[in-house]
Formats: structure tokens, sequence, C-alpha cells
């Protein structure tokens, strides 16, 4: 009975994990695009943009934010010199 219970418990909780992660979709060393999900907001794309450009020693700045009536999930950065 005790396995029976832990498998969905496990599912649901990766399941949960898994939906609230961004992850970058491209990037240069001077633009980073990440892709956003509908349980996200634009802070969460930010700290994934944010590590990347941090890489280059630059800061990250919003471009252009994802739009779901037009089914772009994807947020656009520019990695700027501080």
């Amino acid at each position: 009975m005790r396995n029976s219970i832990s498998w969905p418990v496990l599912f649901a909780t990766v399941f949960t994990l898994s939906s609230c992660s961004s992850f970058q979709v491209k990037g240069t060393d001077s633009s980073v695009g990440v892709y956003r999900n509908g349980f996200m907001t634009t802070y969460d794309s930010f700290l994934t943009a944010a590590e990347h450009c941090l890489e280059h020693n630059k800061l990250a700045v919003l471009v252009s934010e994802a739009n779901y009536s037009k089914n772009d999930l994807v947020e656009n950065y520019e990695c700027v010199k501080p």
C-alpha cells in the first residue's frame, strides 16, 4: 500500500518543480532569450537572464515581455555594461 501512495506524490512534486523553472532559449554576450511559462513572473525569467549576463560582466535589461495572446513565451533581455 505504501508504494502505491508514494508514486503519485513523487510525480506531483516533480511536475510542480519543473513547471516553475525558467530556462535560457538563446543567448549571446549581448542578449538572451528566456522561456517563461504561465506559472512564472517576469522576475523569475529575469533571474535566469541576470545569471547569463553576469557571466559576461554585464547587467540584464528587459527588452520585450512574453505575450501569451500571440503565443510568444520568450522574454528577451539585452546584456548591457553597467
